[in-house]
């Protein structure tokens, strides 16, 4: 995104405020991969099967709802989902 286009709070639509943001919090590889435990995918002594299935729609639908269940333990008070 062009930095010149962000601003702070809601944007205006205006060339020099065409976007903005807030950070929410974050969820590490770490937290996600520890959720499966495997030998699966192996970096730096920690394996996880986390990622298994790189391709498949039910698996993928699977480490989305894993991250937004981390998210909102972590986060309770911060919406999950991204306004459309």
């Amino acid at each position: 995104l062009p930095s010149g286009g962000r601003c702070a709070g809601e944007p205006t639509g205006q060339h020099d405020c065409t976007w903005s943001f807030e950070d929410a919090g974050e969820v590490t590889l770490q937290e996600l991969e520890s959720t499966s435990p495997g030998n699966d995918n192996c970096c730096e002594g920690r394996c996880s099967n986390f990622w298994h299935d790189v391709l498949d729609p039910n698996a993928t639908s699977n480490r989305i709802a894993k991250t937004e269940q981390i998210f909102q333990a972590k986060y309770p008070n911060m919406p999950v989902d991204l306004p459309e």
